[in-house]
């Protein structure tokens, strides 16, 4: 119940910092199922994903209505505090990271390339299946081919 509210608290937070309202709905994407909806410090260092955040403690990353994705990161500021950051992502992004968390071992022993094979994300219990082709995300859903360079 605890984690339900803090998923809409800040998807309603990202509305309202996007110029739109509340009732803009956003769903929670899962980059794997290894890290699960919530990336936590160890997951984010074991994975080496978030680097530039100093002080890391989580991220939750949304898909909105209209197919764009954003990530709110909290971290610690130099005082201690406990802050956070809501920012656009980028799609490809997205599936560069959840390929490297899927394939981190084989990436690390040199025997994986990032885009070797498709990738998949989970929001609202929909499967994403993303792929690479000449630069461009391509992505599968409900047997619909589609690009998206956001």
């Amino acid at each position: 119940m605890r984690m339900r509210l803090f998923i809409t608290l800040v998807a309603c937070t990202v509305s309202i910092s996007h110029g739109a309202s509340c009732q803009e709905k956003f769903t929670v994407v899962t980059l794997s199922p290894r890290v699960g909806e919530v990336i936590t410090a160890p997951a984010r260092n074991r994975f080496q994903i978030f680097r530039n955040f100093e002080g890391f403690v989580s991220a939750v990353i949304f898909e909105s209505d209209n197919n764009t994705f954003f990530a709110k990161v909290a971290f610690n500021d130099k005082y201690g505090a406990v802050r956070d950051t809501i920012f656009r992502c980028p799609l490809p992004l997205l599936v560069n990271m959840a390929d490297k968390i899927n394939h981190y071992e084989a990436l690390r022993q040199g025997t994986y390339k990032i885009g070797q094979e498709p990738t998949i994300l989970t929001a609202g219990g929909r499967a994403f299946v993303m792929r690479e082709v000449s630069g461009d995300v391509r992505y599968s859903a409900n047997g619909t081919d589609s690009s998206a360079s956001k």
